[in-house]
C-alpha cells in the first residue's frame, strides 16, 4: 500500500486527502520505539479540551494464521469518525506500523498481534499526549477509540489524570473474554482494560456496540462493566442492525447526541 503522502489512491489515502481538504494537517510523532502517524484539526485557540481519536487495529492479519506486513486499515473508520466530529480541536492518532513511509513497516508485527496493547505502547501514546498537551497548553482530553483503538483509549484513561471522558466504538474492553469467545490464544503481552476498572469507573464513559458485531460482541463490553464496583458512570449503547464496521460513519453525528448526554 502506498504512503498517504504519495503514490496511488487507497481508501486510507483518500481519507487523509479528505482531511487535508477540510483543513486538517498531517503530523508524525517520534517516540523511543515507535513512529505514530496522525492529523490534527485546530480551529479554536481555546485549548481547554482536545478530543483524541485512536484508530482501530487495521489490517492486522492476512488470514487467521498469518500476520499482515502492513497493518494500515483499508478503510480507516477511526479517521472517518473524527472527520465527522464538530469539535473544534481534534487529534487523530493511528497505530504503530499504520501509514508507514517504509515498506515493510519499521516496527515489530507483534505490535498488531499479541503486543497490540503492551505497556510500552501505552507509554508511547502517553508520551505523545504529554508533549502535545505541553505544546498547546491543553487542560483535558476527551478520548474516542474505534475497535482496538478503544482498548488503547481505555488504557490511557486508566493511567492519566487529564481525561475528562471516554467513548469507544466496538472496543475490545476485556480481551481475556474476547480471546475466550473466539477460541484464540490469549494476548499475554497486552494490558487489559478490564483489569483496571477501579481506575476507570469514575470517568464518564459510553461504549457503543453493534447488535450484529461478531468480531467484538456486546458481551465483551458487558464483561468489562461487570468488573466495576461502581458502574454508574459507565453506559453501554447497543445499536440495532450495526456490525463491527457498519454503519458507524453513516450516523455518527446522531450517535454523538447520545454520547453527549452521557459525558457532558
Amino acid at each position: 500500500m502506498c504512503s498517504v503522502w504519495g503514490c496511488g489512491i487507497s481508501p486510507a489515502e483518500y481519507a487523509f486527502r479528505t482531511a487535508e481538504k477540510q483543513g486538517w494537517h498531517p503530523v508524525r510523532f517520534e517516540t523511543a520505539l515507535f513512529s505514530l502517524t496522525g492529523c490534527i484539526k485546530h480551529r479554536s485557540e481555546d485549548n481547554k479540551e482536545w478530543v483524541v481519536y485512536i484508530e482501530g487495529d487495521g489490517s492486522a492479519w492476512k488470514n487467521r494464521h498469518t500476520l499482515s506486513d502492513d497493518p494500515t486499515p483499508r478503510d480507516p473508520t477511526g479517521l472517518r469518525l473524527a472527520l465527522l466530529d464538530p469539535a473544534p480541536n481534534i487529534l487523530y492518532l493511528a497505530r504503530p506500523g499504520q501509514y508507514s513511509e517504509s515498506s515493510p513497516p519499521e516496527c515489530d508485527p507483534a505490535y498488531w498481534s499479541d503486543r497490540r496493547y503492551a505497556p510500552e505502547l501505552i507509554h508511547a501514546f502517553n508520551n505523545v499526549l504529554d508533549k502535545f498537551r505541553t505544546k498547546h497548553d491543553i487542560k483535558e482530553y476527551g478520548l474516542i477509540g474505534f475497535s482496538g483503538g478503544g482498548t488503547l483509549a481505555a488504557l490511557l484513561a486508566a493511567f492519566r489524570s487529564d481525561i475528562s471522558w471516554l467513548v469507544t466504538v466496538c472496543a475490545n474492553l476485556d480481551h481475556a473474554a474476547w480471546t475466550a469467545y473466539h477460541g484464540v490464544s490469549p494476548l499475554v503481552h497486552s494490558l487489559n482494560p478490564a483489569d483496571f476498572t477501579d481506575k476507570l469507573q469514575l470517568i464518564p464513559q459510553i461504549h457503543f456496540a453493534g447488535e450484529k458485531d461478531s468480531i467484538v460482541p456486546e458481551t465483551v463490553i458487558r464483561s468489562y462493566r461487570k468488573r466495576m464496583s461502581d458502574p454508574a458512570f459507565t453506559k453501554i449503547a447497543v445499536i440495532p442492525g450495526y456490525g463491527h464496521h457498519c454503519c458507524w460513519t453513516k450516523n455518527w453525528k446522531q450517535l454523538q447526541t447520545k454520547q453527549n448526554a452521557v459525558i457532558k
